[in-house]
């Protein structure tokens, strides 16, 4: 999936499942890296707010029984529509997806300029056609491990952690998709240094690359 560029910095895309934990990778990368964080879902969130075409299209397809009584989205509404509306669910992602990393592509654009190291994180895979990333991850944790996050963190019972997860890629999706494979099955400090090894890989390649275009 990768295609590195010549370029001032590098733009690496954060995959995998709920609980598999993102958000610890994001904040090393932020944090330690200095790296600019872009959240697919946090877009798709501003993507709802009144004005916007997305929002326009959610309320022709769901009806206003989605709105708060501000004509806000009442985004717990929504997902509780489309808690077991498979076909509904595809429609609402046909809608908003698109938006989100045609959004996502023109912000990494921008931000290579300020940034040396742009990430992009997200649950759901992108269309091939988005081919921005230099390197991509997949972070992998044991379902188990999974469960126990979302239970602990959040308090999900069993039957919304199956649904969540029933309506993400798969192990095999993510794995055929990045370029590699960051476990997360352990300590923090363990993390950290697995992203490190990963950082200092994709640095030495991006350097052949100027080396030898």
């Amino acid at each position: 999936m990768a295609k590195c560029q010549i370029r001032g910095s590098m733009v690496i895309g954060i995959f995998g499942g709920i609980g598999s934990g993102k958000s610890l990778v994001l904040d090393i990368l932020k944090n330690e890296y200095f790296a600019y964080v872009i959240e697919a879902d946090k877009k798709a969130h501003e993507l709802y707010e009144i004005g916007e075409d997305t929002y326009n299209e959610l309320v022709g397809l769901c009806s206003t029984q989605i709105l708060n009584p501000d004509k806000s989205i009442n985004r717990q509404v929504l997902g509780m529509l489309l808690y077991n509306d498979k076909e509904l669910l595809n429609k609402v992602n046909s809608i908003v997806h698109p938006e989100v990393w045609k959004w996502i592509a023109k912000e990494a654009k921008d931000k290579e300029k300020e940034y040396l190291l742009v990430v992009i994180e997200a649950a759901i895979l992108p269309d091939k056609s988005n081919n921005i990333y230099d390197d991509t991850w997949y972070i992998y944790s044991d379902e188990k491990i999974r469960r126990e996050r979302l239970k602990n963190s959040r308090f999900y019972n069993d039957d919304q952690i199956d649904s969540i997860m029933s309506k993400q890629s798969s192990e095999e999706e993510y794995c055929r998709f990045c370029d590699r494979v960051i476990e997360n099955n352990s300590s923090a400090e363990s993390l950290r240094y697995k992203i490190s090894l990963a950082i200092e890989d994709i640095v030495g390649k991006y350097k052949k690359e100027q080396l030898n275009p």
